[in-house]
């Protein structure tokens, strides 16, 4: 092959050459070249292949620190905005437990009390406090169960599925933020089943915080608590070795800071902007951190 034979190759290597229309005689008639950006279908096949495995590798879970203090700041954040308006903990669900076990007791007794009264009209007449407890409790749970069971099957270390979980969360959230913005703007009352939907997003997505943080095994725990965290860093040998640097030990204390700081904030927003647009404020963190998802440094397969 010659070289300029060889030349005219690379020169249209992209070029995909179509014939039409050739006579009867043999002659053609019309013959038209059609360039197709061939490479450039190429490149972005090849980008889109490179942004999949990107969302579908799996983040390292030493690295994950700032993330999931995003989280402790938002469980602080979200319980500060629900204790000040409705006096109910979205994350904290021992307390909430506790008031539905004191709501089981009470429908219990005017129930023996009085038999003719029924058990919806029971609940019905319950505190609007405990009723937003069974609320939050029973969102909180539907979060965990949904989301626990779609990350399992997702992948609960893998990029893409970090980044998507938050952003529900977000999404949620700006749910209970518009449902606490119509009641401002309608002067409804607590009571109604819009504030209990309120309550119900922003339980839920709490849940779907806890069951995505609690799968990644690090020692932040569920990021919703800190219960289990103060029993573990008062049982820390460590404890009082401040000059010493043991990790475990201090990402526990950055956890205590982390959620503590969330609810000074939050409850500082609050009595600036009301809740609506407290939880707005919330919602834009919620996306800061879900995109904070995409820097994280991928975990590394060693081979033994």
């Amino acid at each position: 092959m010659s070289l300029d034979s060889t030349s005219s190759l690379k020169k249209h290597a992209t070029v995909v050459v179509s014939y039409n229309a050739v006579e009867s005689n043999g002659s053609s008639s019309s013959s038209s070249v059609e360039e197709a950006p061939l490479l450039g279908r190429i490149g972005n096949n090849s980008w889109r292949t490179r942004t999949q495995r990107y969302l579908a590798s799996e983040v390292d879970s030493e690295n994950v620190t700032w993330p999931l203090l995003g989280y402790l700041f938002m469980a602080g954040y979200i319980d500060a905005i629900s204790f000040t308006t409705i006096f109910v903990w979205c994350g904290f669900q021992t307390g909430n437990f506790a008031q539905v076990s004191l709501a089981v007791a009470r429908t219990i007794e005017a129930t023996f009390l009085n038999p003719r009264s029924g058990i919806l009209s029971t609940l019905v007449s319950l505190p609007k406090t405990e009723q937003a407890s069974i609320c939050s409790l029973s969102a909180f749970f539907f979060g965990l169960a949904t989301f626990g069971r779609l990350g399992d099957k997702v992948g609960t270390h893998k990029r893409g599925w970090l980044f998507a979980g938050t952003l529900i969360q977000a999404l949620l959230s700006l749910t209970a933020a518009y449902t606490f913005w119509d009641l401002e703007d309608h002067s409804g009352p607590v009571s109604s089943l819009r504030h209990l939907a309120g309550v119900a997003c922003l339980s839920a997505s709490l849940g779907v915080q806890g069951i995505m943080a609690r799968r990644l095994g690090t020692q932040f725990s569920t990021t919703i608590v800190l219960t289990a965290i103060f029993v573990e860093l008062t049982a820390d040998p460590t404890l009082f070795q401040v000059m010493r640097p043991v990790r475990s030990r201090d990402q526990k204390w950055l956890a205590v800071f982390a959620l503590g700081f969330g609810v000074v904030v939050g409850r500082l927003i609050l009595g600036q902007l009301g809740t609506a647009l407290t939880i707005g404020v919330g919602v834009l963190i919620r996306i800061a951190i879900a995109v904070s998802w995409l820097f994280i440094p991928a975990s590394r397969v060693q081979l033994s």
